[in-house]
């Protein structure tokens, strides 16, 4: 008389069925005597362990990246986007920046603050320049002496000290931005 019970079947390497119908035949076991057995010890066993959230790409592949799953709240996740695009962003950089920021306690720059970096960077080598000319003049000739008084130092002085300020306020201010004010200047 045929079984009433479900039938479980699967397709495998006909290498593999023929290794499985020699160890069924070595227990004096059918086949699928053999294969319910499996089902139902493995089925006693505590469940596996879920996947981790993190997955490597092939290394091989050149660029191996490890992408995460982040469940969100709807309302956390209009956060993010509000956050992200302000940075000009889409989510998944804003939260590896965000990561990175935290992991190297380093900051990390949006395009137009790039920009700002470099335009101020780009006003201090310009003021470098002109020192070194006024020095190489003063060195070629004592004559030019006098045309050292004639330059404001002092104005120069604080020029320079208000462009330090604004990039170290920049940096201070991506750090905090991100959460990593430890309260040091």
């Amino acid at each position: 008389m045929p079984s009433k019970k479900p039938m479980l079947s699967a397709r495998v390497e006909a290498d593999t069925k023929s290794l499985f119908d020699q160890r069924a035949a070595s227990l004096n076991m059918t086949t699928a005597a053999l294969l319910e057995k499996l089902v139902e010890a493995y089925l006693q066993k505590a469940p596996p362990e879920p996947p981790p959230l993190v997955t490597l790409s092939d290394p091989a592949k050149g660029k191996a990246k490890a992408w995460v799953d982040v469940p969100l709240a709807p309302s956390e996740g209009k956060a993010l986007d509000e956050l992200a695009g302000a940075m000009g962003w889409p989510r998944s950089k804003y939260l590896a920046q965000l990561f990175r920021v935290h992991l190297s306690a380093e900051p990390r720059f949006s395009e137009k603050e790039m920009l700002e970096l470099r335009q101020v960077t780009m006003q201090l080598a310009a003021l470098g320049r002109n020192v070194n000319q006024v020095a190489r003049a003063l060195n070629v000739s004592l004559d030019n002496a006098n045309q050292a008084h004639a330059v404001q130092w002092e104005v120069m002085h604080r020029v320079i000290d208000v462009h330090r300020k604004y990039v170290k306020a920049l940096v201070k201010g991506n750090l905090d931005y991100w959460g990593m004010n430890d309260g040091d200047e």
